[in-house]
């Protein structure tokens, strides 16, 4: 398997290739007649990505051509680094753990399991021992309000609930209030019962299972690997059907893209280690902690240090202390390396992979954040739950020469830019981003309506406003329903944010537009870098930047934080409640 994802790994070198010689070749391609045509970027690239390799069941992906050590630690607790699983402790504990749910619990092929748990090194055990058992896994912030968990255990219909200590008193609460039939599991190997709960450690003790072989496309597009929930940005959450197909499709295309970016980094002279030492802070419930510490970072044989929670002081003596090589962070961590004073004082050599997701960096944040470390770029990506995680990326080696965009498609992805008619449009023109590709989902849980209304002829609205350019880089502009109207005039929330963030006096920024009068009105929502900031300065600094409908005539309201879901991504219905306060209190100018 590995082997064949080595060749499939060339045609990435051919798409570069492409790539550049559209780059290089600018003037000969912009007057050829192939751009004077309704044939687009995504006609040109979709027939360069050949179908990948990946007919086999994840499990076995990761296990069955096992090349590293099995008794070195994968996971590592940060906080107690003498605390360690090796590969041999995970492959029995998550048999184990799939025999237990079995025969203890009757957990079956199609049994959907819960994880509402805080990141610990047990995790991923927990997460691929369900899948051992042949369930489907759904994970939930351990941070849920009752309201939150009753509609994703009812909307899933969830059989087990794997659960934290400190999660535990709400989805017990939450069982007990609806008479829900869920069993509830602390994520625990001492034996239970604890704080009146069974644990992990009581299904041990049944032997081990093994897993079922999926071989065929059919059978990997019929098992469902994940259910994970939309953001909820634009409305309630929704159940992203993610098959054993498309988990397989996206593990492959972040195995062949980290290969190739390591023959790069070593081709420029660059010393890198044989595997990564990764630090851990994404939540593993998350998609992203799913896919890269729990399953890619296995098969590449990466060490990975696992933060319980994050906390930047303490992932600031993490990355010299443990000599981490590779982070993935989102937009805010982002700015707190661009501002924070301690990053200076940091050494970052170490690292070689730094990439941000989950939401639009500023270009000013990204070179801050890079001239603060000193040795790693800071690469930017683009995906969403429906494609898995990821559609789009850089090799480490690549830069972006505007240092604005999100990268190039993975393997086998196509995408098209549309208008507001659903017509294509061509290189550099903004419209909405449409995608094909193995990693797409399979559809809406039990939502078959919003199914149909999020694919056109079988390619997925992904809502994000971009723009193509000719060397092949994806820039994304906004979310197409978050743009505000101002007296018929298209503000993007982004654009100013981003902006905003360049101001001494601003930690953090939220943009939304107020409904009034036939029209909207941009409001900023910011949190002030120090006390005693004027909301008039930032107003001016805005008007003094930007196009006069871009101003903030909404008004500028100081708030302690800024909503946002654990990917990093804002919330901005959240804000919208903040309007019931006085206008002293928000601070409106």
């Amino acid at each position: 398997m590995l082997d064949q994802l080595t060749n499939w790994g060339i045609e990435i070198s051919k798409i570069s290739s492409h790539v550049y010689l559209f780059r290089e070749h600018r003037e000969p391609f912009r007057n050829a007649s192939l751009f004077n045509t309704a044939l687009t970027f995504h006609e040109t690239f979709s027939h360069l990505s050949p179908k990948p390799p990946f007919l086999q069941d994840v499990l076995s992906f990761i296990f069955d051509e096992w090349k590293h050590d099995w008794n070195k630690p994968l996971f590592i607790d940060a906080e107690n680094p003498d605390s360690g699983i090796s590969a041999s402790q995970m492959i029995n504990l998550i048999k184990c753990i799939g025999k237990g749910l079995r025969d203890s619990l009757n957990v079956h092929t199609g049994d959907v399991v819960m994880l509402c748990t805080s990141n610990s090194i047990f995790i991923p055990a927990l997460m691929l021992g369900a899948i051992c058992a042949g369930a489907t896994i759904s994970g939930a912030n351990p941070n849920s309000t009752v309201t939150e968990l009753i509609y994703q255990i009812k909307d899933t219909g969830s059989r087990v609930i794997f659960v934290s200590e400190e999660s535990l008193g709400v989805v017990s609460q939450t069982i007990e209030s609806f008479n829900l039939p869920s069993i509830v599991v602390l994520a625990s190997l001492e034996r239970g019962p604890k704080f009146g709960a069974m644990t992990v450690g009581d299904l041990l003790d049944y032997g081990e299972l093994q897993w079922d072989r999926l071989t065929t496309e059919r059978q990997m597009r019929s098992r469902i690997f994940a259910l994970n929930y939309s953001s909820g940005t634009t409305g309630p959450p929704k159940g992203c059907k993610i098959s054993v197909f498309n988990m397989m499709a996206y593990c492959c295309q972040e195995i062949v893209f980290h290969n190739e970016s390591i023959k790069g980094l070593r081709a420029s002279g660059k010393v890198v280690p044989d595997t990564e030492t990764d630090i851990a802070f994404a939540p593993f419930y998350h998609a992203l902690g799913q896919v890269k510490y729990c399953i890619v970072s296995q098969v590449l044989g990466s060490t990975t240090y696992v933060m319980k929670t994050f906390n930047f002081e303490k992932f600031l003596d993490y990355i010299p202390l443990y000599r981490i090589t590779s982070f993935v962070c989102v937009p805010p961590i982002a700015v707190a390396l661009a501002k924070h004073p301690r990053v200076l004082e940091t050494d970052f050599s170490s690292v070689h992979s730094a990439l941000c997701g989950a939401a639009p960096l500023g270009k000013e944040t990204q070179l801050q954040a890079e001239k603060a470390m000193r040795h790693p770029r800071l690469r930017q990506g683009w995906g969403m739950s429906e494609a898995v995680c990821g559609v789009t990326g850089f090799l480490l080696h690549e830069r972006d020469p505007d240092i604005s965009g999100v990268g190039y498609l993975l393997p086998s992805m196509s995408a098209r830019i549309v208008d507001d008619q659903d017509q294509d449009l061509g290189w550099n023109e903004a419209g909405e981003v449409l995608i094909k590709g193995p990693n797409v989902f399979e559809g809406y849980w039990n939502k078959d309506a919003e199914t149909r209304d999020a694919f056109l002829d079988g390619w997925y609205r992904t809502g994000d406003i971009g723009v193509m350019k000719r060397d092949g880089i994806l820039h994304i502009v906004d979310r197409k329903k978050e743009l505000i109207k101002v007296r018929g005039f298209q503000v993007a929330p982004a654009e100013l944010e981003g902006l905003l963030l360049k101001h001494p006096d601003v930690a953090d920024a939220a943009v939304i537009g107020i409904p009034i009068e036939g029209t909207e009105l941009p409001r900023a929502y910011i949190v002030p870098s120090r006390p005693g900031v004027d909301p008039k300065f930032i107003s001016e600094y805005i008007a003094s930047k930007l196009a006069y409908y871009k101003q903030l005539t909404g008004g500028v309201v100081f708030v302690d934080d800024i909503p946002k879901n654990p990917s990093g991504k804002i919330l901005r219905r959240s804000l919208v409640p903040s309007l019931t306060l006085s206008r002293v209190t928000m601070n409106i100018i």
